[in-house]
């Protein structure tokens, strides 16, 4: 610590006006860096999302991101809204037991409206994209169900990500499937470096 009335008359003047420099560098380029830094934790784009059907009538949506900054990003939890627009039994040598298979998402075609927040933990590579997949099943007993989803990725610290609707056809669960055998495998998360990085 420096004691002003310590120093000489030019040296208060030196240091005064080094302060004051300093100042006006953080007045003018600390909103600049605090906007970039925000901008490259908010980065995350929705490359695409595709429905994946399986012959068991049990869809998969694959969400594909894409991260253009230079810092990393963190997936935390992705929010889904349903809509049931059709829910409708099934007859015949269908199991009517709930589905217990490992599903990432069930869907209640009893209910018309329901929510569910799904915690993905992921990080997603500087300048690359990332691939993910949602399995969706349904609790029901055997049904045709059809449902309008709306989704929404939370990652960073407080960034939101709209994913958009999907329109989803359940069949489920599947007539002639063994107990405990789950009939969409769960595809590995992908990582790749965008072109030119």
């Amino acid at each position: 610590m420096v004691d002003l009335n310590t120093l000489s008359p030019a040296r208060r003047a030196i240091v005064g006006i080094v302060c004051l420099a300093a100042a006006v560098v953080l007045v003018r380029f600390a909103p600049v860096a605090a906007g970039s830094w925000r901008v490259r934790r908010q980065a995350l784009e929705l490359e695409s999302i595709r429905t994946i059907a399986d012959t068991a009538g049990f869809p998969a949506l694959e969400i594909t991101l894409r991260n253009p900054a230079p810092s990393t990003s963190f997936l935390a939890t992705l929010d889904v809204q349903v809509t049931t627009r059709l829910h409708r039994a099934r007859t015949g040598d269908c199991s009517g037991g709930p589905a217990n298979w490992d599903y990432d998402l069930l869907v209640d075609g009893a209910h018309a409206e329901a929510h569910d927040t799904l915690t993905l933990s992921q990080l997603v590579d500087p300048e690359s994209r990332h691939r993910f997949v949602i399995v969706v099943g349904q609790s029901d007993p055997p049904a045709h169900g059809e449902h309008d989803v709306v989704l929404t990725l939370h990652y960073n610290e407080g960034s939101t990500l709209p994913l958009g609707d999907v329109k989803l056809s359940i069949d489920g669960p599947a007539c002639g499937l063994a107990p405990g055998v789950r009939p969409l495998r769960r595809r590995p998360v992908e990582r790749t470096r965008l072109p030119g990085t």
